[in-house]
């Protein structure tokens, strides 16, 4: 026989002896006899557990994946359902991160520090030095979801908050701003700048939303004539009568500038609010010293009254931190507060007598 291969190269080969069975037996070839030729230098021999195929995609159990290659030329491969394990072509399920995986309706082959999870989140498995982990109990958390994501499946923690999916807590912010526009008011988790762990705050829609409630007083069922480490850490309920703390509240003002409102209800029921475009407070080396200014002329609380304390120092019954040294205002006056040289009402003012406070920080700029 004279043979040219696909390539173009050419041999022979001779046989001894021929001889082809009649046609009862199907026209068998019987015999060939002795061989002789010159095939070796034009055709490839493939070992015994491989096949000679024009594409290749041979994966190993260190690393399963591969990307299909197809050339003009036959190349010798593993067989389908077979990995390379150093030089062998050996069954995928002999790989030792082999994984029966029924969902899929068949095998998974992990490369080394790879991680699989099923596809409904029940089951995660993980390849390290070539032995295979499966943690059956894994779930997603009642606030994450199974889904893929960028090519990876697993649990994802929902919007809003963090964590692997099997654990998801709330995300925490650095203040109210990002619930501008928001409907109805919401006691929410922040952390801002300087603070070790998140604390709940109330997060105020008033005027467009974003507001951060840092004091509200609107009945007597909490005392404020308190001292100086009560008014530092904060004191009350965060939905009723409190003061957020004067820590958190220098934490706060010190991260960006903030816009600041105070809302009054008069005792006669009417409503007025007074608005400054920037306000923070130093930290305790300081005296919690306050800054406010930039009166809004639209306010409907009449004349700019936290001018007369823009640059005091905070006061509490235990701390006389007024300029004046004639009297203790904060003792006088049984409430923490930045007192000035002068302290009075003004009894022409609407908002006089008993009343109803609120005070919100607000990013702004």
């Amino acid at each position: 026989m004279d043979i040219t291969t696909e390539s173009g190269c050419s041999f022979f080969v001779t046989y001894e002896t021929f001889r082809i069975s009649d046609s009862f037996s199907h026209y068998k070839l019987v015999s060939t006899g002795e061989y002789t030729g010159t095939a070796d230098p034009c055709i490839e021999w493939c070992p015994t557990n491989k096949v000679l195929n024009r594409c290749k995609c041979e994966g190993s159990c260190a690393d399963p994946t591969c990307t299909e290659s197809c050339s003009s030329t036959p190349t010798c491969v593993c067989p389908d359902g077979f990995l390379m394990d150093g030089e062998d072509c050996i069954p995928r399920e002999d790989c030792g991160c082999f994984i029966e995986e029924a969902e899929k309706g068949q095998g998974v082959v992990l490369a080394e520090g790879e991680v699989y999870v099923n596809p409904s989140c029940t089951k995660r498995c993980s390849c390290n030095s070539g032995l295979l982990s499966c943690d059956d109990t894994y779930r997603c958390s009642p606030n994450a979801n199974c889904e893929e994501r960028r090519g990876i499946l697993k649990c994802y923690c929902n919007t809003g908050y963090t964590g692997d999916g099997v654990l998801c807590t709330q995300a925490t912010s650095p203040d109210c701003g990002g619930l501008r526009g928001e409907i109805s008011n919401s006691i929410q988790s922040i952390q801002p700048a300087g603070q070790d762990v998140p604390f709940q705050v109330t997060c105020d829609v008033t005027d467009g939303g974003g507001w951060l409630v840092f004091q509200r007083r609107v009945d007597s069922s909490v005392d404020f004539f308190l001292y100086w480490d009560d008014y530092k850490d904060g004191f009350g309920d965060v939905d009723g009568n409190f003061w957020l703390g004067n820590d958190k509240l220098a934490a706060l003002t010190s991260q960006t500038q903030y816009e600041l409102r105070i809302d009054f209800v008069s005792k006669s029921g009417e409503h007025y609010y007074a608005k400054y475009s920037s306000f923070s407070l130093g930290n305790e080396g300081t005296n919690y010293l306050l800054s406010v200014s930039g009166y809004d002329s639209s306010s409907t609380a009449g004349n700019d009254r936290m001018r007369f304390i823009n640059g005091e120092e905070f006061s509490t019954r235990d701390e006389d931190n007024d300029k004046n040294s004639n009297y203790d205002i904060a003792e006088d006056y049984s409430s923490g507060w930045w007192y000035g040289f002068y302290f009075y009402c003004d009894l022409n003012a609407p908002y006089t007598g008993s009343f109803t406070i609120d005070w919100y920080g607000f990013p702004g700029g």
